[in-house]
């Protein structure tokens, strides 16, 4: 529903501009032990007051609107091979014995592919990737546990390919997530959102939020 997703967004936007427009990266960064969530300096809140700008609540609101967009589309290559009986519902049933297990619930899968797609899909990655962080450091969100592995899973695989410890990522390290998500997409046979489809969607979701 637009009018909680523009609610949630006011609320981004208020807590976003307490932030300083201009910030200085620490120093230096301890080492988390394995498994946890290292410190991430304000991270999500760099992101939102990067990406508002001087566009306050109005450009809140677009980068959410959209953001959402991008994330319930990120289900769709699960879901729409169902609707059309092109699978059987009994293809997913590994992957949702897989989900009761790692994460206590047989759908959390879901979530976590649908995230994970619209991350690599490159559309608000940004804004995503702080909604990813502060979700997973939230034991009472929803989705908290598969966002935990997923936060988890990508930094891991920016230590890999020698990416600084997380505070000290700036907008030139937040423009390349897709990447890191596209090799996780890649490792786990997980298939992309189509780009063109995407664009589509986006096109019309911008025109919705042009209108009052």
């Amino acid at each position: 529903r637009r009018d909680l997703s523009d609610a949630s967004a006011d609320a981004l936007e208020r807590s976003a501009r307490l932030f300083p427009a201009h910030w200085e990266v620490p120093s230096t960064s301890a080492e988390s032990p394995p498994g946890m969530i290292p410190a991430d300096g304000d991270l999500p809140k760099r992101i939102r007051r990067s990406l508002i700008g001087e566009g306050g609540v109005e450009s809140a609101r677009r980068h959410q609107w959209r953001a959402l967009a991008v994330h319930e589309a990120g289900h769709l290559p699960d879901i729409l091979p169902l609707l059309f009986e092109e699978q059987s519902p009994w293809a997913l049933l590994p992957a949702t014995c897989f989900s009761w297990v790692r994460w206590e619930d047989p759908l959390s899968f879901l979530e976590y592919r649908a995230q994970l797609r619209a991350l690599a899909s490159g559309e608000e990655a940004s804004w995503l990737w702080a909604e990813t962080l502060e979700v997973a450091r939230n034991p009472r969100a929803d989705y908290f546990r598969p966002y935990r592995t997923l936060t988890l899973e990508i930094l891991r695989t920016a230590k890999t390919e020698g990416w600084p410890m997380l505070p000290h990522w700036t907008p030139e390290f937040w423009a390349k997530i897709p990447v890191l998500a596209q090799k996780l997409l890649k490792a786990q046979g997980l298939k992309p959102l189509p780009a063109d489809d995407l664009r589509l969607l986006l096109s019309k979701v911008d025109l919705d939020v042009s209108v009052p």
